[in-house]
């Protein structure tokens, strides 16, 4: 096997390590900064905070805090138009997943000509962008060092992603303070998703050793973490476990990318309009489901990282059935809603099923998939 090892962003980790942007930034030769933030970053003070930090190291900044869930082509082309009139040599990024996707693309457009929408897709060129910092306020996306941007196309509601090398952000600033205020529903859905990130990137089409070891301390920190701080937010050392789990795991899917379970949540959120994170947790154990058989030893291995005994003698299918019911219920206890708690409907479990395909992440799964398969597998999950 030959394979790349290769991580472009640089990563700062530690409570209270957001208290050094100003410094990084002054380090990057940056002087004027667009800030691009949401309302909710706004009204709880994280992102005036972290401002001040900016402007107390003498850089001058902009800011744009419209930023929404599944952010718009049409928010993106604003803020760039807005960083290419002010002249803003760096951009910060300071939120969740939205925000951070919607600050790669923006950096697109501050040293590339049109509109975001004409850099969709994969491996167009495109100049590299200016220095950029991403703050993450949740632990659950990876989105500060993923080598993609995914942003609502205005043209047909659906997501697009961005694979530019325009889009890498230069250093991920992980503060795990920042997460204690995030209230448990979400705190649930982003910790979920880091875990299934990595449960994917250990078992994707496209892995690799690298992505292997990665994967497994990500899934050992989110199955030892994830519980404690969804029930008790205020601690520290559980929210750094999963701040840290986060950084491996989207580390891990820079390495192999995610399969099945995004590729099937994905279109869910399209249809049914639910956030990411909600559209793709209820979909954990069908993962496993689907591995156990494929790759017995990896799914064997996974179990073990979240601490589960799993006798010598069980069969693949055994194993996979024993972590498949270990995971519905721990999302069960941290209150993930399920795919009829989320209102959809059995009656389009054919057609989300055939969605799937049209998702590129549907090309990295490890095995070839059928349709049939896949609603086989949704109607598992619907009714277990």
């Amino acid at each position: 096997m030959i394979f790349d090892i290769n991580y472009p962003t640089k990563v700062m980790v530690g409570v209270d390590a957001t208290a050094k942007t100003g410094e990084k930034l002054k380090e990057l030769g940056v002087t004027k900064a667009l800030i691009v933030t949401d309302q909710n970053m706004k009204k709880f003070g994280v992102a005036d905070r972290i401002i001040e930090n900016i402007q107390a190291a003498g850089i001058a900044v902009v800011e744009y805090d419209k930023v929404l869930p599944d952010p718009p082509d049409t928010q993106v082309n604003e803020a760039g138009e807005l960083g290419r009139k002010e002249g803003v040599d760096g951009i910060v990024g300071i939120g969740g997943g939205s925000v951070l996707d919607s600050a790669k693309a923006i950096n697109v457009l501050l040293t590339n000509p049109g509109n975001i929408q004409d850099y969709f897709g994969f491996g167009i060129p495109s100049k590299p962008g200016k220095p950029t910092v991403l703050i993450p306020t949740t632990a659950g996306t990876g989105a500060d060092i993923s080598v993609v941007s995914a942003i609502s196309d205005s043209r047909n509601g659906e997501k697009a992603p961005l694979f530019s090398p325009a889009i890498v952000p230069t250093l991920s600033i992980v503060d795990p303070l920042l997460t204690v205020s995030v209230p448990p529903s979400l705190t649930a859905t982003t910790g979920v998703d880091t875990l299934m990130h990595a449960i994917e990137a250990y078992t994707s089409g496209t892995g690799n050793p690298m992505a292997d070891i990665i994967s497994l301390e990500a899934i050992a920190l989110a199955g030892k973490n994830l519980k404690t701080a969804v029930l008790d937010g205020k601690d520290v050392d559980a929210r750094y476990g999963m701040s840290f789990a986060c950084t491996l795991a989207g580390m891990a899917i820079t390495q192999a990318f995610t399969h099945l379970p995004h590729a099937v949540g994905t279109p869910i959120g399209t249809r049914y309009h639910i956030p990411h994170g909600n559209s793709v947790a209820p979909l954990l154990p069908m993962c496993i489901t689907y591995c156990a058989e494929i790759m017995p030893e990896k799914t064997r291995k996974i179990g073990q990282a979240l601490g589960l005994e799993l006798a010598k003698e069980l069969s693949a299918k055994e194993v996979g059935n024993i972590i498949a019911a270990y995971l519905r219920n721990l999302l069960k206890e941290i209150k993930i809603p399920s795919l009829k708690e989320l209102n959809i409907q059995e009656a389009d479990l054919p057609a989300i099923a055939q969605d799937s395909f049209g998702n590129p992440c549907i090309n990295f799964v490890p095995q070839a998939v059928t349709v049939e398969q896949i609603l086989e597998l949704l109607k598992t999950e619907y009714n277990a």
